[in-house]
C-alpha cells in the first residue's frame, strides 16, 4: 500500500515532449523525493511509467495513467509529470531531463525537519 500521507506528487500517462510544449507546466522544486521507476519505452520514444521503487525499498505497481503534461525547470530542462493512479489513489510522478540526465522523483508533502 502506498503511503499517500507523505506524498504530494506521483505519476500517469505519456505524451511525446515535443507534442506538448504549448501547455507546459512549471515545476516547483519542493522536497524531491528521487526515485527508481521501472518505464516501457515504445518505438517512437513515449515513456510509459509501470511501477516505481519507495525509499523503503517496496515496490507500487501502476494501475492506471491518467494524465501526462510536460514540465518546465526555471534554469533549464525539461519533463513530465504524469497523474497517476497506485492503490486506488492519484497522484504525480515527474520525470526530468537535464543536460541528457533522466531522474523520477516525487514531491513530499509535510516534510519535519
Amino acid at each position: 500500500m502506498i503511503r499517500t500521507d507523505r506524498i504530494l506528487f506521483l505519476g500517469a500517462k505519456v505524451q511525446q515532449m515535443n507534442d506538448a510544449r504549448n501547455n507546459s507546466v512549471k515545476v516547483d522544486e519542493g522536497d524531491r523525493v528521487y526515485i527508481s521507476v521501472l518505464a516501457l519505452v515504445d518505438k517512437i520514444g513515449n515513456i510509459t511509467p509501470e511501477s516505481f521503487v519507495w525509499t523503503d525499498g517496496e515496490t507500487y505497481i501502476i494501475e492506471s495513467i491518467i494524465n501526462a503534461r510536460p514540465t518546465v525547470k526555471l534554469g533549464g530542462g525539461s519533463g513530465m509529470r504524469y497523474l497517476i493512479k497506485v492503490d486506488g489513489k492519484q497522484s504525480y510522478l515527474f520525470y526530468e531531463e537535464i543536460k541528457s540526465v533522466i531522474r523520477w522523483f516525487v514531491v513530499e508533502k509535510n516534510k519535519r525537519i
